[in-house]
């Protein structure tokens, strides 16, 4: 059997304009969604509340041992090395007493007795008092601190600078949480007053009301509105009053030639964290402007989507994957022949 090269392109065309049409029709049937007006946007704003933030937001936390504060005592803990000094008695006395994990010490003449929360004026009258019912006359006992293993000694040795506390600073990035020392990562998708509490919550945990945290928000980003798909220049653009869909797009470059202007898509976030989301021909309106149900005013944070045209999209289609499955190329002269395995 011998096929000329007209009827070959005449199949090839046939397969080549289905498979396009195919692939257009399924482009140009997107999900239909309501037509957006200044009603329904405007009674989808949220109503006022804290805003969450967003990257770009700088916060610093900061760390005050609460001693600093209110000049309470040193509590010893365990794992401390004190001193014990018996005035008048040197074989009472003794250097590098160990506080163990139970809250213990072990001392000459008493023997084991609890340290562990006291402070060292505490500890010392205790002692003092513990020497006299062992017939020691008037003994005096001093209780120094030679090496603290408290807990929060590192966190505050890690923020002072030069005998000051130093706020450690943060950017608010693209990761959902920030790494503070000797905490678990905590998250930032939340408002301030969430954060700060989280935040508050898990070094209390570790350090109870020995440590004051402060956390400050130092500067918010600012305002933006995301325009993405077919436009020029795709990302955030800067927010300002008032500020509508028409001026999105140009602050983003306009609309480049595959888009699909008849169906811009506006998205905006809700309190529970879903998007809201409305079509808005751009089109309709740039060429007879736009009525008084068509104004309404975008907010910080929407999200303008310009999809391509069904065309386009086609075209891409093609592009990707008809070419690859026939990369023949055909032209004038062509001719291509199927042997059926006989001579004639």
């Amino acid at each position: 059997m011998r096929l000329n090269n007209v009827n070959f392109i005449k199949i090839i065309q046939l397969i080549f304009m289905s498979a396009f049409l195919l692939v257009l029709t399924a482009c140009s049937s997107r999900s239909p969604i309501p037509m957006a007006s200044a009603e329904k946007v405007l009674a989808a704003t949220p109503a006022p509340s804290e805003p969450i933030l967003k990257n770009g937001d700088v916060i610093d936390v900061g760390f005050v041992g609460s001693s600093d504060l209110i000049k309470t005592p040193y509590r010893i803990a365990a794992g401390d090395i004190l001193r014990v000094d018996v005035m008048d008695h040197p074989s009472l006395s003794k250097e590098r007493v160990v506080v163990l994990q139970d809250g213990y010490i072990s001392v000459p003449l008493i023997g084991r007795i609890k340290a562990a929360q006291m402070g060292v004026d505490q500890l010392g009258e205790i002692l003092r008092n513990a020497y006299k019912s062992e017939d020691i006359v008037k003994p005096k006992v001093v209780v120094s601190v030679e090496q603290s293993q408290d807990p929060i000694t590192p966190l505050l040795q890690l923020v002072s600078r030069n005998g000051q506390y130093v706020p450690l600073r943060f950017i608010i990035g693209h990761s959902d949480t920030i790494d503070l020392p000797f905490i678990e990562p905590v998250n930032v998708q939340t408002t301030l007053s969430d954060l700060r509490r989280s935040i508050k919550q898990k070094y209390h945990e570790q350090y109870g009301e020995r440590l004051y945290v402060m956390v400050r928000l130092l500067e918010r980003a600012p305002p933006v509105v995301y325009v993405i798909g077919e436009v020029t220049r795709p990302g955030p653009v800067p927010y300002t009053m008032p500020y509508s869909p028409l001026m999105a797009v140009a602050s983003a470059g306009g609309l480049i030639p595959t888009a699909e202007s008849s169906d811009v898509r506006l998205f905006r976030r809700q309190a529970d964290n879903t998007y809201l989301n409305w079509s808005i021909d751009l089109a309709a309106r740039l060429d007879k402007g736009e009525s008084a149900s068509d104004q309404f005013e975008l907010l910080p944070s929407d999200i303008i989507y310009v999809p391509k045209t069904g065309i386009a999209e086609a075209n891409q289609f093609v592009e990707q994957y008809i070419r690859k499955m026939i990369p023949l190329q055909f032209g004038v002269g062509f001719s291509y022949s199927i042997n059926d395995g006989s001579n004639n």
